[in-house]
């Protein structure tokens, strides 16, 4: 793993990516985009003891809050 220098940037795929792009992953069944927040059931209550985490949760509620991110089958 030390020798690892990642993968080399590709424009085409990766000026894609962005915060909330990686909020959304493809649900292989449907080929719809579901919210990873909705898929795992998280919640604030659930990270109230571990800070770090608590603080991404607020961080992806901020930026694109759930209700906004439902139904959308597109990413771009």
């Amino acid at each position: 793993m030390d020798s690892y220098k990642g993968q080399k940037f590709n424009p085409k795929e990766d000026s894609l990516i962005t915060n909330e792009s990686l909020f959304r992953v493809l649900d292989a069944d449907t080929g719809k985009w579901v919210d990873v927040r909705e898929l795992l059931g998280v919640t604030a209550e659930d990270f109230k003891n571990n800070p770090e985490l608590y603080d991404i949760l607020k961080q992806m509620n901020s930026a694109k809050p759930m209700e906004e991110s439902k139904g959308d089958e597109n990413m771009t």
